[in-house]
């Protein structure tokens, strides 16, 4: 836990005490982050402070904003500020379900006090709004109607109100009126370009909400939405803004351009309709609309977002996608081929026994190549971008069926598990070697875990040796992993873990289902509430079928409503589980189309 008590900023054991040996990119990035969120919160929490609970966000999403320009700011090598992507289409996967809620939220009870610390909408979509509007007027102003916002209220308690009213006075009030309609409703907007070239270059920019193929809002909603694009051709790139309103817009071009980027420098709080033809263009270095667009490492991680997003929309069918993720993978930047990833993924562990043996295929040949090139051991000259991109590569090619990469995997869990100083496994590959040894480990292996779970050095040590017993699949090992979920050999926050990827795995889903039926009561009153429901939000969304999914809300939902905060969560999983179930009947044809020929591709 992490806490910004005045004069006093409380951190959380995990995040700060890392071992020498065990200062991974990922361990350092995470405890300065939220280190700077925390201190961000002296400012947007501590020197002025939010009146009530439905103004969470003038806390959260401002201190989410602030974090990410500190971070950046004390590491600029790690370029943190790429980030952002993911952070703002993971708002927007949230943002396009109908359970969704508003930024701003009335808070009247106990459970809409949890419900306000809503991560992906109240911290991650705050934070891409502020940031869409920063990069819209301008950087140097927007820190100047912060900071007057911040003199003007200094050692007071604040609302929306004051927060929009120094907005107003700063920026004025055709701002406040396009912030506020971000602020005040849910959803996200799909912003489409209609190019046309005679007898001048316009852009025709309109807007729709972006929801999945057979969902429908009964709600209208439209935003005035600042949209930045970028354009050009071959001997010039030009840039401009225009505020789109509810009413489609006229945006003049400097020339006809042979690219478009509708988001550009990948700041804007909305999803881009693609032309699929131009996104492949884009997203393949060699080809002529990329060398001439030269798109950021920030555009091109949303675009891979839009493609996946216009399959979920049913503008793209899913076979073109998976087309694009063999090209993404070999792009040069290590963080574009680690996305790719976002364009293969699958859902693999629902398929019958014939088509899962060929999508493992799929993704073998995909991950399977650089998985082998990269091998387990960091080279000295390896990036940390490089080594990101070998943990998932390697997650991936192994739980494929690499046999060799398995093998060695395991050999290097073993010998971590006898020495961990001489092992050579370096501590971001720790967690994915355990989870290969333990997916075809035998009953002496559990209790080697289990053993060097109970002589862990600390709770980060720990919480991951547990987590590995959640990776066997052999069903007596399963079983006695979960016996140790209820136990009081563990702390639960650290063993809770097991039951969810038991239950994320094609061969336990149904054993560890059994389980929490009978036990789930038990497992509830060990946890607090914010706990509780983010378990209780992970079952909802399990399952892709609609029997289990009507067994799953028989059992949680009840359970959610005696718990702050659970209903939203549940609410969100049962929705999530709707649509994996109506996305997974409207794509297998493409799917299957693929499979039976991805080799060609």
């Amino acid at each position: 836990g992490t806490m910004e008590h005045p004069g006093l900023l409380a951190m959380g054991q995990p995040l700060m005490l890392i071992r020498e040996g065990e200062a991974s990119r990922p361990r350092k990035e995470r405890a300065l982050n939220i280190l700077a969120h925390e201190l961000s919160h002296y400012w947007f929490g501590d020197l002025v402070t939010t009146a009530w609970w439905n103004d969470t966000w003038l806390n959260e999403a401002l201190a989410e904003w602030l974090d990410l320009i500190i971070t950046d700011t004390v590491a600029p090598e790690w370029q943190v500020r790429d980030q952002r992507v993911g952070f703002s289409t993971a708002a927007m996967d949230a943002d396009e379900l109908l359970s969704t809620t508003a930024i701003r939220k009335d808070v009247t009870t106990r459970e809409g006090i949890e419900a306000a610390f809503d991560g992906e909408i109240t911290y991650f979509k705050g934070a891409s709004v502020l940031r869409m509007f920063e990069a819209w007027v301008g950087v140097e102003k927007w820190r100047g109607f912060l900071r007057a916002y911040l003199a003007a209220h200094q050692q007071g308690t604040v609302t929306m109100d004051d927060f929009l009213g120094a907005m107003r006075a700063e920026l004025g009030t055709p701002v406040v009126d396009a912030f506020r309609t971000f602020l005040e409703q849910p959803g996200v907007p799909l912003i489409e370009g209609r190019l046309r070239c005679t007898p001048s270059p316009t852009l025709r920019l309109s807007q729709r909400r972006s929801l999945p193929l057979t969902v429908k809002d009964s709600a209208e909603h439209r935003w005035q939405v600042p949209v930045c694009l970028r354009y050009g051709d071959a001997k010039s790139s030009f840039g401009t803004c225009a505020l789109l309103s509810t009413e489609p817009t006229e945006v003049k071009l400097e020339k006809c351009p042979t690219w478009v980027l509708l988001n550009g420098e990948a700041n804007g709080y909305y999803r881009s309709a693609i032309d699929p033809q131009q996104a492949r263009a884009l997203l393949t270095p060699t080809s002529p609309e990329s060398r001439q667009a030269r798109p950021s490492v920030a555009e091109r991680l949303m675009l891979i977002s839009d493609v996946r997003g216009a399959v979920t929309r049913g503008e793209l069918p899913l076979d073109e996608a998976l087309k694009l993720a063999p090209v993404v993978v070999k792009d040069a930047n290590d963080r574009i081929a680690a996305q790719s990833l976002e364009l293969a993924s699958l859902r693999t562990d629902l398929f019958e026994e014939p088509w899962y043996r060929r999508a493992k295929k799929f993704e073998l040949a995909t991950y399977g190549p650089l998985a082998r090139k990269l091998g387990w051991m960091r080279r000295p000259d390896d990036g940390d971008d490089r080594q990101e991109l070998r943990r998932q590569a390697l997650a991936v090619a192994t739980h494929s069926g690499d046999e060799l990469l398995s093998k060695q995997g395991t050999a290097l869990a073993l010998a971590w598990l006898a020495d961990q100083a001489k092992s050579g496994l370096s501590d971001d590959l720790v967690g994915v070697a355990l989870g290969i040894a333990a997916r075809g480990g035998d009953a002496a292996l559990f209790e080697r875990i289990r053993s060097a779970a109970r002589a862990a050095p600390d709770r980060t040590a720990r919480a991951r040796l547990l987590g590995s017993l959640g990776a066997f699949i052999d069903p007596p090992l399963a079983e006695r992993a979960l016996s140790l979920v209820l136990s009081d050999e563990f702390d639960v926050r650290e063993t809770s873990w097991i039951s969810v990827r038991l239950l994320s795995a094609r061969e336990t889903r149904a054993l560890a289902w059994t389980w929490l039926q009978a036990h789930l009561d038990d497992l509830l009153e060990k946890m607090r509430a914010d706990e509780a429901g983010w378990l209780l939000g992970a079952v909802a969304g399990t399952f892709c079928d609609s029997a289990r999914r009507a067994e799953v809300d028989a059992l949680v939902t009840p359970r959610a409503a005696k718990i702050d905060g659970a209903a939203a969560a549940v609410a969100r999983g049962l929705e999530e589980s709707e649509r994996c179930i109506t996305e997974q009947a409207r794509d297998r044809p493409a799917l299957e189309r693929f499979l039976l020929g991805f080799d060609r591709f």
